[in-house]
């Protein structure tokens, strides 16, 4: 049975329906009562009319009904989304991501179009709004479907569109609370033990690509191949709010296919790790207030120079109040509260007065489960800290023998860093986790710039880290470019001054410069031979356990058994949800973070710096502190 249709608004495009649609005569135009339920509204103006559709939406999902709205914007007319009841997603989320994707300001989108279309040039719209309308009462598009006509050239196109997190119009997510981010952590049969993954991820390029590309309305707007990485590198580009700049997920693989769901995933994840998006900040205090339940703060690093004038946050009080979000605490095995500019890193979000520390993407994973992402969460923090300590602490590491290489992609990337000039190294980082922990080098034997390039890895299975880390590395030498604000004048001024050394981009070029090579030195200092990795690893089997929630609980009993805690944030969202993840922040609390910009290192209070070193037998009182580190 058809359901009734209402035609509701005003304007050309509206008097066009009405007189020309096939369902002219059928089409009702007041509602002096709630139609029945699963009638349609069909709204049609010639401008935008946010507070109008609101309107609508609202009054739709009330009585349970399904609003289509048509509208004309400049060279487009535009069909959709399906507004229904119990679905998320709307026209106002819809129309905010669009403006987002093509970065033009609100204000540029407020007008309406100059020149309305002739006729004649909205008749294939007609048609095809007609046959949405025949099979409204069964074939309905799915939610978040867009048509987009362009009556200049007449084409058009079916869009995607993926709902906003925290449109206050249709956003379903719930509020944070203790009792969901407590974990109850579940077995994780692993069909090869020996891979630490939970399964295979047999990813789906092509389902990926349909629920998250599109180049008007998409989560992810543009996927682009680069040939110039030295293996195939694949970029997913996004818009993050509130920033003038894209940001990209990156997937490297021995073809391309194979690297473009590994750039969606990573993608996804620095989307889902920039600001909540699977749940509703409701704390907002400070940390004297919380008390017990909040994380010492002074467990998370302090800065050495919190009133400098180029440091970009609030000095670190107690008293000031800040957001809070919650996380499971494996020490306590029960809800912690953290700052929510440490649990998420698009700081923007927060005020300024608010910020008290900087926080990187540290910590955050993807996985096929809760445990899986906890598991490679903390793995990246043990990473970062191992070659934290080793860099300050100015550690001697012992070299490994790269003849113990036997990924044939690695070994056919240091062939071709080597035709560059470039002699690769490796280094044992291992802390007292008892991960393997690798720093990978390439140093430019030409002594131009770039001098030398680093990159770490941390995995259960030795040769994973070894090819983790030397992907890195290569993949680097090949993509660097000295950007322009890199000159010689400036760097030498970052190599007197570290406070000048601000950004990522930064740690990496000044430690590029032929000038800074003699800061690596320290990694030479061990004379010993190359070492082959089952000699310096010779127990890492002793990880394996089919079950990977009994490594995960191993490997945070571990930690916690060095006197830390493990604490992690749910950022899982309902896209990466319904894809069949899970996705993760990790905070260890006292080990060293990994910061960029020299003035946002976080060490004061942290005594790491000043233990392990001894412990693994190179005792070091005077750690560099000075020097920004090199990692990418």
């Amino acid at each position: 049975m058809t359901p009734a249709i209402y035609l509701l608004g005003e304007g050309t495009l509206h008097g066009l329906i009405r007189a020309r649609s096939v369902h002219g005569p059928a089409l009702r135009t007041t509602l002096d009562a709630p139609p029945a339920p699963g009638s349609v509204l069909l709204a049609a103006h010639d401008d935008w009319r946010p507070q109008e559709l609101a309107d609508l939406q609202d009054y739709a999902r009330a009585h349970d009904l399904k609003l289509l709205p048509v509208r004309l914007d400049a060279a487009l007319a535009l069909v959709g989304p399906v507004v229904t009841p119990h679905t998320p997603g709307c026209a106002l989320c819809a129309e905010r991501r669009r403006r987002e994707v093509a970065q033009v300001p609100d204000a540029d989108f407020a007008h309406p179009a100059p020149t309305l279309p002739p006729p004649a040039a909205l008749s294939p719209l007609l048609a095809v709004l007609d046959d949405l309308l025949a099979r409204a009462g069964t074939d309905w598009p799915a939610p978040g479907q867009i048509y987009a006509w362009r009556w200049t050239d007449l084409t058009g196109e079916w869009h995607r569109h993926v709902p906003l997190h925290d449109c206050p119009h249709c956003s379903p997510y719930p509020d944070d609370t203790a009792e969901a981010a407590t974990l109850h952590l579940q077995p994780r049969l692993q069909a090869n033990p020996e891979a630490f993954r939970e399964k295979a991820l047999n990813l789906d390029a092509g389902a990926l690509r349909a629920a998250l590309h599109d180049w008007r309305y998409g989560l992810i707007h543009h996927v682009y191949r680069a040939h110039n990485a030295g293996m195939p590198l694949v970029g997913a580009e996004f818009h993050a709010p509130d920033h003038r700049l894209n940001e990209s997920g990156w997937g490297r693989a021995d073809t391309f296919v194979g690297a473009e769901p590994v750039a969606f995933l990573e993608a996804l994840e620095r989307y889902g790790s920039q600001r909540p998006r699977g749940k509703r900040t409701r704390i907002r205090a400070s940390a004297r207030a919380l008390g017990a339940h909040a994380v010492d703060l002074r467990t998370l690093g302090g800065v050495a120079q919190p009133d400098h004038p180029a440091y970009d946050y609030a000095p670190l009080n107690p008293d000031t109040p800040t957001p809070w979000v919650w996380a499971h605490s494996f020490a306590q095995n029960a809800a912690r509260l953290v700052p929510e500019h440490i649990a998420y890193y698009q700081h923007d979000r927060v005020p300024r007065e608010e910020r008290f520390l900087y926080e990187s993407s540290n910590g955050c994973a993807l996985g096929a489960s809760v445990e899986e992402a906890t598991l490679y969460g903390l793995l990246e923090v043990i990473e970062r800290d191992a070659f934290l300590l080793a860099w300050h602490a100015q550690r001697p590491a012992r070299r490994i023998d790269l003849g113990e290489v036997r990924d044939p992609l690695t070994l056919q990337l240091l062939r071709r860093v080597e035709s560059l000039g470039f002699t690769p190294y490796a280094f044992d980082i291992t802390t007292e986790f008892g991960v393997p922990a690798i720093w990978t080098l390439l140093v430019n034997e030409s002594g131009g710039y770039p001098r030398a390039l680093s990159a770490a890895g941390a995995h259960f299975n030795p040769e994973k880290a070894l090819s983790a880390g030397l992907i890195e590395v290569a993949v680097n030498a090949f993509v660097h470019l000295r950007k322009d604000a890199h000159t010689e004048e400036a760097l030498q001024a970052m190599l007197r001054d570290p406070t000048l050394v601000r950004t990522l981009d930064d740690h990496v070029a000044v430690n590029a410069h032929p000038d800074a090579f003699d800061r690596l030195s320290f990694l030479f200092r061990d004379a010993a031979p190359p070492a082959r990795l089952d000699d310096l690893f010779p127990d890492w089997r002793g990880w394996i356990d089919p079950d990977l929630t009994g490594v995960l609980r191993r490997l945070t009993d571990r930690v916690l058994a060095e006197g830390l805690d493990v604490l992690v944030v749910d950022q899982t969202s309902a896209v990466v949800r319904d894809l069949g993840f899970a996705q993760v922040k990790v905070i260890v609390p006292g080990s060293l973070p990994m910061t960029f910009g020299h003035l946002n290192q976080r060490f004061a209070g942290l005594h790491r710096l000043h233990t392990v070193p001894g412990r693994l037998g190179f005792p070091n009182p005077a750690p560099a502190l000075h020097l920004p580190h090199p990692f990418p």
